[in-house]
């Protein structure tokens, strides 16, 4: 007699990845499982019931916090190792930076790399020259792809403290990620290791810290990303992980208005606005990169981590004092040949850009108040906001989605707990924000 069940999907690294994906979100198994049954496996041959994937699962390294089995001892290591980077972690994002940081899993109290090619409708920042190049960039890919909006700008500046998400995303990091690492780069000045107004200096913490903190920072980013927030009974938004909502919006009885870009457009704005060629987007200047490469190689590549950077910097600063020493005195000093590209950069780019002129700002904005004292500064119909077919398309979408709640999405009356999130604030007695 045939078997009457459809074979197990084969373990490729692609469904490893995708289970690992949903893994770090953090989802438990049946979600996991039911994710995958109704986006990226093929029903019509293959069968996965929940017993077989929870095996699948351990085959491929996923264990859930019983099959772990950590214990106080157990954790108190990489505890101690994530405290030195994040002194001001709370209970909460520890559990989260643990199970992030180091793939451990522990109990919560109370019980592929993926890139986009998307856009907003609008894009906004706080008023400044710096932001002039984001503005005139993305208003640029908007014309690209919506003829009907040109002569019109696609970017908000927001007055002070009316850019909130933004703000409050920035004090988050600041809070939580920012300490720890200010404590490690400090660490070289206060050894006297290194000085900003030192060329040769500047040149060498440029190309071994930048690149470091850069991936620290896409590290943090993708744990925020990853990681629900706590439940809140009195939010409007949807609830959920941040990533999920982003790529199944209607799940969440979200409309989406991502503008999917054309590649070919994106080439475009970025020989128009930042060409890979220009100077600014040298970390150090050219011939310098080829000395520090050749050192490095050298230094047998070493891992640049929080505990290795400074040695790091150190052996190459040490590898130009010596080639220093070997061609003497003689020839130009490293200021006189690195100093002024340094700073050239910099000034030239600053000068360069200058908002695109004769453009309609967007309608609606903080100026434009409604009856009901509400004002909009999305950029749906050009500002206008929703029409008669999104409402229609929105009712829809809340008819067809149940409330669903994360099982690491859980609501709570513990006063003591909700004081505990919000009690590792940067200065306690400063002034609450306005937003």
């Amino acid at each position: 007699m045939p078997n009457q069940h459809k074979p197990l999907p084969p373990e490729t690294p692609k469904l490893r990845t995708l289970i690992e994906y949903y893994w770090r979100m953090k989802h438990n198994d049946r979600y996991i499982l039911e994710q995958l049954k109704k986006h990226h496996i093929d029903l019509s041959r293959y069968g996965l019931e929940i017993k077989a994937f929870r095996k699948l699962q351990e085959r491929m390294g996923f264990f859930r916090v019983r099959k772990q089995g950590h214990t106080v001892d157990s954790i108190m290591g990489p505890i101690a190792r994530i405290r030195i980077v994040y002194p001001r972690a709370s209970a909460r994002d520890m559990v989260n930076l643990l199970f992030h940081e180091e793939d451990i899993l522990v109990p919560r109290c109370r019980s592929v790399v993926i890139e986009y090619f998307f856009i907003p409708l609008v894009s906004q920042s706080d008023p400044g020259s710096e932001n002039v190049g984001i503005a005139n960039g993305h208003t640029t890919l908007c014309h690209l792809h919506d003829p009907d909006l040109a002569g019109t700008s696609q970017h908000r500046y927001m007055r002070e403290k009316k850019n909130v998400m933004p703000e409050i995303t920035w004090s988050m990091m600041r809070r939580r990620f920012t300490p720890g690492f200010e404590d490690i780069l400090d660490t070289g000045v206060d050894n006297g290791w290194y000085d900003p107004g030192i060329v040769l200096k500047s040149l060498i913490f440029r190309w071994v810290f930048i690149p470091w903190l850069q991936a620290e920072l896409e590290a943090y980013q993708k744990r925020v990303n990853m990681t629900a927030k706590r439940r809140d009974r009195n939010k409007i938004l949807p609830h959920g992980v941040p990533q999920h909502m982003l790529e199944f919006p209607e799940e969440y009885a979200i409309l989406d208005f991502k503008v999917k870009v054309n590649q070919a457009h994106i080439d475009t704005v970025r020989e128009q606005y930042a060409p890979p060629a220009h100077d600014i987007f040298h970390l150090v200047p050219p011939d310098f990169a080829e000395y520090i490469s050749r050192f490095y190689a050298d230094l047998g590549s070493p891992p640049v981590t929080r505990q290795t950077c400074w040695d790091v910097y150190r052996q190459l600063l040490r590898c130009f004092e010596e080639l220093d020493q070997l061609l003497g005195t003689a020839g130009p000093s490293v200021d006189q040949i690195w100093g002024f590209a340094l700073t050239q950069a910099a000034d030239q780019y600053c000068d360069e850009i200058q908002p695109i002129a004769g453009l309609r700002p967007l309608r609606g904005g903080e100026d434009v108040i409604g009856q009901d004292g509400a004002y909009y500064m999305g950029g749906v119909n050009a500002g206008a906001g929703l029409g008669l077919d999104h409402c229609a398309a929105l009712e829809q979408l809340i008819d067809n989605v149940e409330p669903r709640i994360n099982d690491n999405e859980t609501d709570t009356d513990d006063d003591e707990e909700i004081f505990a999130w919000f009690s590792d604030e940067e200065r306690p007695d400063a002034e609450p924000d306005e937003w």
